[in-house]
């Protein structure tokens, strides 16, 4: 099994700078490049304990051939209609030949099981199941409401609550929108415009609301010297001073996240 990135994200921070600065209370500039450093490495951090990077990316990944009706994708959560699957010279097509079972999961189904033509049942074959996906979340820093302004390629939009519409809109092509917001496509790849900017509907997620509390907390309490605290330790004394910490000291040393990060991403796994 080989996982290679096609198309990464052109925003990889869980949360911006100034996002940061607003939740914590941060008007000057003059720590901006050390919490942009402590941002990214919390974002590496979230990242390594899921198994995953978080941000919404194009992957192609390689399986080697089996009878078992299920596959299970690197990265999560799968965008249903960015799938593309092919076996050996074979394309397969999507909810005939094979089914998404579970998107949050990156669960793949296929009733005839997936194993290549060159290999017995009992045999595993060579790396010839190949699937093209987007997977990862669209990050709050990417997505917002509808505003008649210019808007950016690559931006998305959140269809107003009162519309029910699952999917999140990305903006493919760049223009000034214009207007009250549209009634937007419920379906997957279909296409609407708003002034000169064109919009595709998207079987896209937000990343969600609890990862994104206890990011902006770790990363929090990081800027405040949480990371200079020495890892497994939970009871410190000098010179007639004593400390304890909060926290279990062997769960410290396998992950620099604190144990409430730690409760929401397992959720997630």
């Amino acid at each position: 099994m080989a996982l290679r990135l096609l198309t990464p994200s052109p925003v990889t921070r869980l949360a911006s700078v100034s996002a940061f600065k607003t939740e914590a209370g941060i008007t000057s500039s003059t720590d901006d490049a050390r919490i942009a450093r402590i941002l990214d490495a919390a974002s590496r951090a979230f990242a390594e304990f899921l198994g995953w990077p978080l941000p919404r990316q194009r992957y192609t990944e390689t399986f080697s051939g089996h009878g078992r009706q299920r596959l299970i994708l690197s990265a999560r959560p799968v965008d249903r209609d960015s799938l593309t699957a092919a076996v050996d010279t074979l394309t397969l097509t999507l909810d005939t030949d094979f089914t998404v079972e579970d998107a949050a999961q990156g669960v793949l189904h296929r009733r005839a099981g997936w194993l290549i033509p060159s290999c017995h049942p009992n045999e595993r074959g060579e790396e010839l199941i190949a699937i093209t996906y987007r997977a990862g979340w669209v990050l709050p820093a990417q997505v917002a409401d509808f505003t008649a302004a210019a808007i950016t390629a690559g931006n998305w939009i959140r269809p107003a609550a009162s519309q029910g519409n699952p999917l999140l809109m990305e903006v493919t092509t760049a223009g000034t929108a214009s207007g009250s917001e549209p009634t937007w496509p419920t379906t997957a790849g279909s296409t609407t415009t708003s002034g000169t900017a064109t919009f595709t509907a998207r079987d896209a997620r937000e990343l969600p609301g609890d990862i994104y509390e206890v990011f902006l907390v770790t990363a929090s309490q990081w800027f405040d010297g949480a990371l200079d605290r020495q890892t497994g330790i939970q009871y410190e004394k000098a010179d007639g001073f004593e400390l304890g910490h909060d926290f279990v000291g062997l769960r410290e040393v396998q992950s620099p996240l604190p144990p409430f990060a730690q409760s929401v991403l397992e959720s997630y796994r």
